[in-house]
């Protein structure tokens, strides 16, 4: 099956020839499967049927990882900026990650950490998943932020993933993901949106 070439809205940031800092924070405006730079066999790793029943696109994004959902209850989190050639994709990880973790504590979100490689979680759960793309010019970082996001739609559309991180330890997309509405935080995405904003503009002024 054929997918479809990654449009979404912080694809500017990839193609656009001036090489600044810059970051966007996006809410989708539908349920959509996005592929890994790596997933070129769809049928592998989605329940297609199940998405063409469901009218689900299915697009492929320039950056590694493997497939996510992405749908309005999520928000999205696009940073690029120069690339530093010395500084290590898990320093830019590092320092990405840090930005949404220290605007959730600040809303009083607990039990915070990174697992895996980069993965943002609560306790021993997956609440954010990134991806990361890098060329001799840029660094290009993407993250996908559980919100509220019905955890129904991993199982409905992605199959097991063929790769894991150890902390999963076996589980299924609904026993190893979750939002922060389930965790108990009742914010919306504008609320979270907000939260990020103010962070990514203190980060700002350490590149300029």
């Amino acid at each position: 099956m054929d997918f479809l070439e990654y449009n979404l809205p912080d694809v500017d940031m990839l193609n656009n020839e001036e090489v600044v800092f810059r970051y966007l924070l996006w809410q989708p405006q539908d349920t959509l499967v996005i592929l890994g730079r790596s997933n070129n066999n769809v049928e592998d790793v989605v329940f297609v049927e199940q998405a063409q029943k469901d009218g689900v696109d299915i697009y492929q994004r320039p950056t590694g990882g493997q497939s996510v959902v992405i749908s309005p209850d999520m928000l999205c989190i696009s940073i690029t900026e120069p690339l530093d050639a010395v500084r290590a994709s898990k320093d830019y990880f590092f320092a990405y990650n840090q930005i949404t973790i220290s605007a959730l504590k600040k809303l009083g979100i607990k039990d915070l950490g990174v697992k895996g490689i980069s993965d943002i979680a609560i306790k021993q759960k997956k609440i954010a998943g990134t991806a990361m793309y890098r060329n001799r010019l840029r660094v290009f970082y993407h993250a996908v932020l559980n919100v509220a996001g019905d955890l129904d739609l991993f199982e409905r559309y992605l199959k097991y993933p063929p790769k894991v991180p150890d902390y999963r330890e076996g589980r299924s997309h609904k026993d190893f993901v979750t939002s922060l509405r389930i965790q108990g935080y009742q914010f919306s995405v504008d609320n979270i949106k907000n939260a990020i904003e103010n962070e990514l503009f203190q980060y700002k002024k350490t590149k300029n």
